[in-house]
């Protein structure tokens, strides 16, 4: 496998988008579109093996709109970088979701809360 990451400030490009459902993929091409986004994407070659679509609120949450690990283990993983990463900077992350308990034990988080975003998007919120 030849990993190749990237990050962008713009929409996902479209042979991104194709390799999710269209469901997932209208909702991520909407959200990475906005100025206040980022995302990373993980490819080999052609092959999409996992991106996330990032932003960061007015409170200093880390938001994670959408994200998608192809590969079993990529995505615990990166996940468990990130709430590192945000533990290090003291800031909590939230997380679009409607799986907070398996996301939470993934991630080692002591504490996670259901919630739902300005949006009606529901995302859980871990410490």
């Amino acid at each position: 496998m030849s990993m190749k990451a990237r990050l962008i400030s713009t929409a996902l490009p479209p042979e991104i988008l194709a390799q999710l459902e269209t469901v997932e993929a209208e909702g991520a091409a909407a959200v990475s579109a906005r100025s206040d986004t980022f995302s990373i994407i993980a490819q080999d070659g052609e092959k999409l093996l996992g991106y996330a679509v990032f932003g960061k609120d007015e409170g200093g949450i880390v938001a994670v709109y959408y994200a998608r690990s192809c590969v079993p283990v990529f995505g615990p993983m990166i996940m468990k970088q990130l709430f590192g990463a945000a533990s290090i900077l003291g800031v909590p992350v939230r997380v679009h979701t409607d799986k907070v308990g398996a996301m939470a034990r993934v991630m080692g988080a002591k504490v996670a809360i259901e919630a739902v975003d300005a949006d009606g998007i529901p995302h859980g919120v871990f410490s």
